[in-house]
């Protein structure tokens, strides 16, 4: 009989006794030992060419980072000024939004800015966005929105700190008619809404021109400065400004009927090249153009007479060439025309039709900012 030999009953995992511990050590059909060195391998293999996949993927993409603009507006003529703060620009919400590289851009505007020719100033003020996609780690972008944080405060400061400016006034009386007590007291409510002594309080600069027109040969007028920085000598130009005031409303009777745009529009030019101007003028716009000497052949215009030369406005075009054949517009622009018309009660439709008819000349030639009052 055969003998056959009795399978081994060994098993194919040994038990070793190593530095006190027991290790259970497995043997693959092919020999390959499963370390855990090998198992990190494997995952720092597996990690690393998912990470470069992923770098590969993005950078075929586009950055369009987001650019966000903020205006805010100033008027220096009257000091209006809106709220603005480092942390009205800086909210929280805007910060996390810069920080994954979104731009901003602040305007700062001032109307009627004394430093920019009493025109418009306008101060820009910038975050950059970045141009790809985390140009710069996070803490640099971090540390690059402080620092504009810190630049804008400046920019709050110069665009809220008051600058001192100088202001024209000019006041046209048209005393024709003559100068009595209705008149005088509405020229000096529209003085006094002026508030000529605030400004000079504040430091701003004045200057102030008297102009009667009833005389056209020559330039009838007073003239008051005062620099900036006089509020400590208020009461010496106060009583400078009362004397030409005071000699611009002196009672007196009627005159000869003359021509008032010769006489405003000689006056006009002689102070035009001031800026930040007011020109405040107290007439019923009736115009009376005699005949020149030496041009007698040529035509007159009187608006006394000739209603539909203002009533009719297809016939401007006719009145504007009369009325300028001797003395043409003044550049009036950047001026503000504030036209009083007399409180008479009398030729009410047409002195409202000779208000519209000068804001018409004054607006489209003189290029001015031109309201009136009746």
């Amino acid at each position: 009989m055969p003998r056959y030999s009795k399978p081994s009953l060994r098993p194919s995992a040994r038990m070793e006794v190593a530095a006190g511990r027991v290790r259970v050590q497995k043997k693959s059909s092919q020999g390959i030992k499963i370390t855990p060195g090998v198992v990190v391998m494997v995952l720092v293999l597996i990690l690393g060419g998912a990470y470069a996949l992923w770098s590969l993927t993005r950078e075929g993409k586009d950055f369009h980072p987001k650019g966000e603009v903020l205006t805010y507006t100033r008027d220096a003529a009257n000091d209006s000024t809106p709220q603005v703060s480092v942390e009205d620009v800086f909210t929280e919400q805007r910060e996390y939004s810069l920080r994954d590289g979104n731009g901003l851009t602040v305007y700062l505007m001032t109307k009627h800015d004394p430093k920019h020719g009493y025109g418009l100033g306008v101060d820009t003020f910038t975050v950059e966005p970045w141009h790809s996609l985390e140009e710069t780690t996070n803490s640099e972008r971090r540390a690059y929105i402080e620092s504009r944080k810190a630049d804008f405060q400046d920019h709050v400061v110069r665009f809220l700190i008051r600058t001192p400016r100088t202001w024209t006034f000019e006041l046209y009386v048209d005393d024709t008619d003559g100068i009595d007590q209705t008149l005088q007291m509405q020229v000096r409510d529209a003085w006094n809404d002026l508030n000529i002594p605030g400004l000079i309080q504040k430091g701003d600069g004045v200057k102030l021109y008297f102009v009667r027109l009833s005389n056209t040969d020559f330039l009838n007028r007073k003239r008051v400065a005062v620099p900036q920085g006089a509020e400590g000598k208020l009461a010496e130009y106060q009583a400078k400004i009362n004397e030409g005031l005071d000699w611009l409303l002196e009672p007196r009777g009627a005159t000869k009927e003359t021509s008032l745009a010769t006489g405003l529009f000689n006056a006009a030019a002689e102070d035009g090249g001031d800026q930040n101007r007011t020109m405040l003028i107290f007439s019923d716009g009736l115009e009376n153009m005699p005949f020149v000497r030496g041009h007698e052949d040529e035509a007159t215009l009187s608006f006394y007479s000739d209603h539909a030369a203002i009533q009719d406005s297809a016939k401007w075009p006719r009145t504007d060439s009369l009325l300028t054949q001797y003395k043409k517009v003044p550049d009036l622009n950047g001026a503000r025309i504030e036209w009083y018309g007399p409180q008479t009660g009398k030729n009410d439709l047409l002195i409202r039709a000779a208000l519209r008819y000068w804001q018409h000349l004054l607006s489209e030639q003189g290029h001015a900012d031109v309201h009136t009052h009746y």
